[in-house]
């Protein structure tokens, strides 16, 4: 199956001065996304490439964390988008690369973002 979305940024810092800021970015090497449609299902993949072996793990502690969190909201009207994301989504780590992967039938996933429910309220 062929990509449908595909980047890579191999200097974060250039790319925005929030980002040049953030703690856990600037202990990135390197940013790859990735998104492709499967057998009817929507796969995503993002992976960071941590400049030591401590900051993968840290990094990969925190996108954890942040999984959990949106899990956790799945019962509250404006997470219920991120919820479902979330419920396919894992995070694995390997030596310095971090990866978060979300795997969803496509026409959940499109549903999802048709009605807007995944970012309804991440704002408020």
């Amino acid at each position: 199956a062929e990509s449908f979305l595909c980047g890579t940024f191999e200097d974060l810092a250039g790319l925005d001065r929030d980002i040049a800021e953030s703690k856990l970015m600037g202990k990135a090497k390197g940013l790859f996304f990735k998104a492709q449609e499967k057998q009817d299902r929507l796969l995503v993949r993002l992976q960071v490439t941590a400049d030591t072996p401590e900051n993968a793990e840290d990094m990969a502690d925190i996108a954890q964390g942040l999984l959990a969190m949106v899990r956790l909201g799945r019962n509250q009207d404006s997470g219920e988008g991120l919820a479902l994301l979330a419920k396919g989504a894992v995070v694995r780590k390997d030596g310095l690369t971090v990866r978060l992967e979300i795997d969803m039938p496509s026409s959940e996933a499109a549903g999802l973002l048709s009605h807007g429910k995944v970012i309804a309220g991440f704002f408020d």
